[in-house]
Order: C-alpha cells, then sequence, then structure tokens
C-alpha cells in the first residue's frame, strides 16, 4: 500500500524525482515513463473528443436552433388556444357561439397580461 510521495532532489545532477515510501524502494524510472505515456494519451483522446463534439454542433445542431426554436413556439401555441378552449367550454358556452369567440379573445388577452406581467417581473 501506498503510503506516502517525497521529492526528492539528486545533489550531482540537480535532477527531482518521486519516490513512494514502500518500505525503502523507489519507483522506477520505466513506472513513471509508463504513467507520462498513459497520462498524454488520455490528454489527446479528451482533446479529440472535445475537438469531434465542438464539430458535430457546428455542422448539425447550431444551424438547426431556429427551427427547433420555431416547433417549439408552434407547439406552445397549440397548447394555449386547446387550453382556452377548454376553459371556455368548461364555462358552458358552446363552440361556434359568438359568445364562444369573446370568451376566447377574453382568456387570450387575460393570458397575455398575465405573462407580461410574469415576464416583467423577472428581471432578465
Amino acid at each position: 500500500m501506498l503510503s506516502s510521495v517525497t521529492l526528492i532532489t539528486l545533489k550531482k545532477s540537480g535532477t527531482s524525482t518521486l519516490v513512494a515510501n514502500l518500505g525503502g524502494q523507489a519507483m522506477s524510472p520505466k513506472f513513471w515513463e509508463i504513467t507520462r505515456r498513459i497520462h498524454h494519451n488520455v490528454e489527446i483522446a479528451l482533446a479529440a473528443i472535445l475537438f469531434a463534439f465542438v464539430i458535430y454542433l457546428t455542422i448539425f445542431v447550431i444551424p438547426k436552433i431556429p427551427e427547433i426554436q420555431a416547433q417549439f413556439a408552434r407547439v406552445r401555441a397549440q397548447e394555449i388556444s386547446a387550453e382556452n378552449a377548454w376553459l371556455c367550454e368548461n364555462l358552458n358556452i358552446k363552440r361556434g357561439t359568438d359568445k364562444y369567440g369573446q370568451c376566447l379573445l377574453h382568456v387570450g388577452q387575460f393570458r397575455l397580461r398575465a405573462e407580461k406581467r410574469v415576464y416583467d417581473e423577472n428581471d432578465w
């Protein structure tokens, strides 16, 4: 079990070496060379993955953002329309009548004012 690691500086050569306390045995230079190579290869692999992800975002995701936002806006508008119609129908106003059209307008205006109020209260 590795209990401690110390830095030893050699007086003649001036180089520093990390030594693990393994009952008086030092880690071999070959071990540290293998460790450095593994670390280097892992860094290169992570950089390549990051680069590939950035390329993917640039080519496939970012150009479609306006289309995705428009789709979300259409879905939201349909949901709001269905909610407004549901509210008017729950108030026993029959679909297709003038009163139903008035109800939809009033509910839409109320919702717009409420959403504006919430938006204004949140300092974006």
